[in-house]
């Protein structure tokens, strides 16, 4: 009897089994979530040298103000490295005291990791000291940077002894587990000048199967200011992060992307708007649209290019360009937009309207003359000489062409024609000027170049 129901009862044990399984006690196969292959981009927040660690980072200011006081969480946190591997074997140290000088917040933050704190609780200490904050800094071990199974901790903090200085100061750090301590491994640049960074891009930018790291921060020097990327990698042979960029990847002023631009896997920088200023005195600005591509072993520029000009005066720059260049046809059509669109912008510059209408009409003239266009050039001499009279600033031009346009005649020889033209730029010194009234953000002339033949 007892034979004959014990296939019943396994049966039966089986049964019960497949039920539990088809209740959700088990997962289904095709359920099971999987991660990702790359890691996700981090978008908390664009000249760039590779600056390495260093113990004591000097500190914009000799003066140290005492931090206030405060309370410490009561809780602590324990928690795995994402990766599954530990490093160092987790414990609760009891939390650090806030360092008496900015120059010891690396050496205290390390101390704590190699101590075994976790890295939910490290966040919360550095908010309590009020050296990251909901809308700067950042605290995390997201990203294994340089391949060896442990995710390094990455720390982004404002210096709280200069948080009323332009822009605030502060430092990005690495840390790195191996052998059960914590390592610095990379310390950004810090000093007067330097803005707090921020983290554009974490991710694998090259296919070189690991992930890079692209952050950017305000570099302010004698009151020009620069939006500064860095490209970092890590370098087993050279046990460091290393610039993956030669030039500064940078910009007064722009938008900063990541992106695949061409399809070929590689992830380029792309910066636009590039040029914008807010002060008055630099002139208009241009916009640019500059792009960053990997070469093999560096990101390098592989294409800047100015964006349609707004203001008149860079129509007209565009135009110059394009006659010093060679092509007479497309700097004819500039210097023809310049005279006839009335959508083109201006510039707080003296007697404006007049003096580039002038400038424009004699550099067309230039242009007829260079493609032999005899009568279009002398239908353009005869307005400017009739609208530009010796009682307007804008006769310079009128005078310039003039000389220009008779020894031309005389001699039909472009070079004769401009060393006649040129003569009359001293006696004519706001020819020049004009041209320079536009600021430092724009195109330098020097008299030679009124007359590029």
């Amino acid at each position: 009897m007892t034979a004959r129901r014990l296939p019943i009862l396994l049966l039966c044990a089986l049964c019960m089994a497949l039920l539990a399984a088809c209740n959700g006690q088990a997962p289904i196969v095709g359920q099971v979530a999987t991660l990702p292959a790359t890691p996700p981009t981090v978008t908390p927040g664009g000249s760039l040298v590779v600056w390495l660690p260093t113990d004591a980072p000097p500190t914009p200011t000799a003066e140290q103000p005492a931090l206030p006081v405060a309370s410490t969480p009561a809780y602590l946190l324990t928690a795995l490295a994402p990766g599954g591997v530990t490093c160092p074997n987790p414990a609760n140290p009891a939390p650090p005291e806030v360092p008496s000088t900015y120059a010891l917040f690396p050496t205290t933050i390390n101390n704590f990791l190699s101590a075994g704190g976790s890295v939910p609780f490290l966040s919360s200490i550095l908010r309590t000291w009020g050296v990251v904050g909901d809308d700067f800094g950042l605290v995390t071990d997201s990203y294994d940077l340089t391949g060896d199974g442990v995710y390094e901790v990455v720390v982004v903090l404002a210096d709280p002894f200069n948080a009323n200085v332009s822009p605030r100061p502060g430092q990005m750090f690495v840390f790195g587990c191996g052998e059960a301590d914590y390592r610095l491994l990379y310390a950004s640049d810090y000093g007067p000048g330097y803005g707090l960074p921020r983290i554009l891009f974490v991710g694998d930018m090259n296919l070189d199967t690991r992930p890079e790291m692209v952050y950017f921060q305000e570099r302010c020097q004698s009151g020009a200011c620069v939006q500064a990327a860095q490209v970092l990698g890590w370098s087993a042979p050279n046990d460091g992060f290393i610039a993956l960029n030669v030039d500064t990847v940078g910009a007064s002023d722009g938008r900063f992307s990541i992106q695949d631009l061409d399809d070929d896997g590689v992830q380029e920088i792309m910066i636009q708007g590039g040029g914008i200023s807010t002060d008055m005195s630099a002139g208009p600005s241009r916009t640019s649209t500059t792009i960053w591509d990997w070469n093999g072993l560096n990101y390098v520029r592989a294409v800047s290019r100015l964006d349609a000009p707004v203001y008149r005066i860079h129509v007209i720059h565009d135009a110059d360009q394009a006659i010093q260049g060679g092509d007479g046809e497309q700097a004819i059509r500039l210097y023809r937009e310049a005279l006839d669109n009335p959508m083109l912008g201006s510039w707080q510059v003296a007697n404006e309207p007049i003096m580039l209408r002038a400038y424009a009409l004699y550099r067309l003239m230039l242009a007829y003359a260079y493609l032999e266009e005899d009568r279009a050039g002398l239908d353009i001499y005869t307005t400017l000489m009739a609208e530009n009279t010796p009682a307007l600033p804008s006769f310079a031009y009128a005078a310039i062409g003039d000389a220009f346009w008779r020894t031309y005649q005389s001699t039909h020889n472009l070079h004769t024609a401009c060393l006649a033209a040129l003569e009359q730029a001293p006696v004519y010194p706001q020819s020049v000027l004009f041209l320079n009234s536009y600021g430092p953000a724009n195109r330098s002339y020097q008299i030679p170049d009124l007359c590029p033949f």
